[in-house]
Order: C-alpha cells, then sequence, then structure tokens
C-alpha cells in the first residue's frame, strides 16, 4: 500500500535524494529537495544538517548559522551541527581578519562579540551595536564553544584534535594564552609528536611569562622540527 503524500513516511527518501545531489554538486536540488523533506519531519537531525551545508554552499552563512542551532536544539547530544556551527564560525572568522589585516585596529571588528546563543532574525540588534564578526557570521566566541564542544562528543582523535586546534587558535586570537595552552596541553596528549601544537604551546607560554615551560617547549622543537624552533625564536625573545 503506497504512503500517502503527508506522510513522514513518504518524506524518506527525500533525505537521501537530497544526501546525492548534495554529493554531486548539485546544491539548488539539494536545498530544495530537503526543504521538501523537513516540511514532512521538521525535526530530523540528519536532515536540519543537510540544509545547513546547503545554506553555506549557497552563500548563505547566517541561514547556515540558525539551521545548525535548530539542529542543536534538537539534539544538542550529536557532533554534526557542533562541528558544522563551530567550523562556520571559525573559517569566517579567519577569513575576517586576514582581509582586514592593512587597518591599524581590527578591534572594533570585534566590538561587542557576543556569546554562543540563538539568534533571533525578528530581534537582532541593529548595526550600531552588532560588531562586523556577528554580521559576517564570524563570532570567534561561538566557533570556540562548538569546537569545544565536538571535541568533546567525538572520539576519533584526528578529529578531536582538528577541533581543539582550531578552538585554540581563536583563543590565541583573542589574546586568550592561558586557556588556550589548556588545549595546547590537551592535543599533546593525544599526539606528543604534533610539532605545531609545541610551538604554539612555546609562544602562549612566552606570553603569559612562562619563560621555563616555553624553553623547554623550544628546545623539543630544536630536536624535531629546527624550522618551527627558528620560526618562533624571535617571538620567544621579544616576549
Amino acid at each position: 500500500m503506497a504512503c500517502p503524500r503527508n506522510s513522514p513516511e513518504f518524506a524518506k527518501p527525500l533525505v537521501s535524494l537530497a544526501a546525492k545531489a548534495e554529493n554531486a554538486k548539485w546544491y539548488l536540488v539539494a536545498w530544495a529537495l530537503v526543504r521538501l523533506h523537513l516540511a514532512f519531519v521538521p525535526n530530523d537531525y540528519v536532515g536540519l544538517c543537510l540544509l545547513a551545508r546547503c545554506h553555506y554552499y549557497r552563500n548563505n552563512d547566517r541561514a547556515a548559522d540558525l539551521t545548525y542551532r535548530r539542529a542543536i536544539r534538537v539534539d544538542p547530544g550529536l557532533l554534526r551541527a557542533h562541528m558544522g556551527l563551530g567550523q562556520l564560525h571559525y573559517y569566517n572568522a579567519i577569513r575576517l581578519v586576514r582581509e582586514c589585516l592593512i587597518l591599524p585596529d581590527r578591534a572594533y571588528l570585534f566590538r561587542n562579540e557576543l556569546p554562543a546563543e540563538e539568534y533571533n532574525l525578528k530581534d537582532m540588534p541593529s548595526a550600531l551595536h552588532c560588531s562586523s564578526a556577528d554580521q559576517m557570521v564570524a563570532n570567534r566566541n561561538v566557533a570556540i564553544k562548538e569546537l569545544e564542544a565536538a571535541a568533546d562528543l567525538e572520539s576519533d582523535s584526528d578529529v578531536v584534535i582538528r577541533c581543539l586546534d582550531m578552538a585554540a587558535s581563536m583563543l590565541c586570537e583573542q589574546s586568550k594564552h592561558r586557556q588556550a595552552v589548556q588545549l595546547y596541553k590537551r592535543i599533546l596528549a593525544m599526539d606528543q609528536g604534533m610539532a605545531t601544537a609545541h610551538m604554539h604551546l612555546a609562544g602562549c607560554c612566552a606570553e603569559i611569562g612562562w619563560h621555563n615551560r616555553a624553553r623547554e617547549e623550544y628546545e623539543w622543537l630544536r630536536a624535531h622540527a629546527p624550522e618551527l624552533a627558528e620560526a618562533i625564536l624571535p617571538h620567544l625573545r621579544s616576549s
């Protein structure tokens, strides 16, 4: 007996077709199919994450942000939406900083940077009170919180390290070096040979004033990654 067209069972094949369209980079087709699927099953976690990715691929970062948050509300204990939301804000924040390196003071870009909380399009702060980071879906606080959440939910150590490394870099960008040190220590507990983590840990320790620990990390780099030791040395000397 065929499923009625207003039944959730009727919608099940739609998300599968949408995923295939996404893999084929037919993003408009995927977007249309997954929206139809969600009309029948509005709180389907997989469908919401797929819709968020379609929004991203169609250059609608705000819609992607809101959809990932909706998926997190459906099930905060699953990884995919935390990872997607964290990476969305992380890569936009990196781009925003790099594009504005020419400016003498970048602080205003992240003025009034909001914590990771639900956005409401009908009640958004005005442009005068909303930082460029929020307008551009590049909130470093959101990136840090969601990437750490993803790391806590993931079992694959490579994925955990990648999430923690991205979160730590955002903390360094905010000059929160003590918090970044804790993340780099977590990374090195899983991969003692990750040279870039040793380098960034040395830099953070130097910024804090922990010169003995910075020197230990520098000596490790001299023995295992001399090119990175040479790169970090001027920073250590100036701290």
